[in-house]
């Protein structure tokens, strides 16, 4: 439903059927407004967004009641449970042109708003059951399944292989019983969601990136250093001893969480922590030092220049 034009013309576009004087006759009888019988030139397509990033967590709350997520855009409620539970995805779909105003409904109206909660959150931080949490899961794992798979089929995200899956992951993270009882979310389709984010391309890079590297900058610096650094700060001994201790850790993860790797770090998976830089303090650092000088891409990423219990000098590197 599109949005009245706020100076709409007065008059209706010309009827190729009628002449000029067959076309003024009807325009004096009818009062032609354009108000409803031309389409408005600044009218935009009915548009999901995400909110201000202050109300994410108010936003999230809210959308878990069917009857506050029936008003919105199909696809904002996945939006925002994904901008929740993936730090910096919010960031990234607004730097590509999501915006934070999403389409609402009421009644026959369409408008637009960036308040995505519901009005008893207003001055009130909601808290969250652990069932919520789990079902929120369920529904980003069903929308990130969907997104790699290329599709909206309900087969995608309905299959038995995905509801093992999700059962194998909430057992990972202490939630055995969460496999089933998940269901919060159960009739709320990410089928809407996976077919706007797959259709738009520019979109998809920005989930895919931000989701399977989410809170796992660490690691995948650690990785590019090892692959392209070209300079001395790789042969220094207290570097060298590490890299078998980062390659250990590492398989070590991704035997414990097999397909989920790249989403260990959002999962907060207890065996993520074999990844964290204090495993391996000297690599860390130097790894940090050399890409935020070396890689544009981390120029802005927040790390200490010294990792807890490195021994190297920076000047040295």
């Amino acid at each position: 439903i599109s949005r009245p034009r706020k100076n709409p013309q007065t008059s209706s576009p010309q009827d190729n059927t009628m002449d000029g004087s067959s076309f003024h006759y009807f325009q004096g009888r009818f009062e032609l407004s354009g108000k409803s019988r031309q389409y408005p030139a600044d009218a935009l397509e009915p548009q999901p967004g995400i909110g201000d990033v202050k109300d994410i967590e108010k936003a999230r709350k809210s959308m878990l009641d069917p009857a506050h997520r029936s008003h919105f855009h199909l696809t904002t409620p996945s939006l925002v449970f994904l901008c929740f539970i993936f730090d910096g995805l919010r960031k990234a779909l607004l730097s590509v042109g999501v915006s934070k105003r999403s389409n609402i409904v009421i009644g026959n109206e369409n408008k637009e708003t960036d308040t995505l909660y519901a009005s008893k959150f207003e001055d009130v931080m909601p808290n969250f059951t652990a069932l919520e949490m789990s079902s929120i899961l369920r529904h980003c794992c069903d929308l990130l399944i969907g997104v790699a798979a290329g599709s909206s089929d309900p087969i995608c995200t309905n299959s038995l292989q995905v509801q093992r899956q999700f059962k194998a992951m909430m057992i990972s993270i202490g939630r055995h019983l969460h496999g089933k009882s998940a269901d919060l979310l159960i009739n709320y389709n990410a089928g809407p969601a996976i077919y706007w984010i797959n259709s738009r391309a520019w979109l998809l890079d920005q989930v895919k990136v931000v989701a399977s590297k989410a809170q796992m900058t660490t690691y995948y610096t650690v990785g590019m250093f090892l692959d392209q650094c070209m300079d001395g700060s790789i042969a220094l001994p207290a570097v060298v001893s590490e890299i078998p201790v980062f390659e250990q850790k590492k398989a070590l993860v991704k035997r414990a969480l097999g397909d989920f790797f790249e989403f260990g770090g959002v999962l907060r998976h207890p065996v993520i922590g074999e990844l964290s830089p204090r495993m391996f303090p000297n690599l860390a650092t130097a790894a940090n030092y050399w890409a935020k000088r070396r890689n544009p891409t981390f120029s802005g990423f927040e790390a200490l220049d010294f990792i807890p219990g490195s021994t190297i000098t920076l000047p040295l590197v």
